[in-house]
């Protein structure tokens, strides 16, 4: 087992032991998990221990079905023209 020593400023440190106090784990621990949670994202995406399905980003794009298109955008989502009809 190895062993890592971090220097925390302290409302960093706050927000880990409230985090560890909700999981009713000890600060350390709570750190330890949230790390090898980490070193299991595959390719950087998304963590598998949180319910995604291997592959499933692989889906994106293979609806082939002339029915299913993109909404056209609202009036004014791009913040240049507005309407208060």
């Amino acid at each position: 087992m190895h062993e890592l020593t971090v220097h925390l400023d302290d409302s960093t440190f706050r927000v880990f032991a409230v985090a560890a106090e909700r999981a009713k784990v000890p600060v350390e621990d709570w750190v330890k998990n949230q790390l090898a949670e980490v070193a299991r994202m595959k390719d950087g995406l998304f963590p598998v221990s949180r319910g995604w399905p291997e592959g499933y980003e692989k889906l994106f794009g293979s609806i082939d079905d002339e029915t299913f298109v993109e909404p056209p955008d609202p009036v004014g989502s791009d913040n240049r023209e507005v309407r208060f009809d």
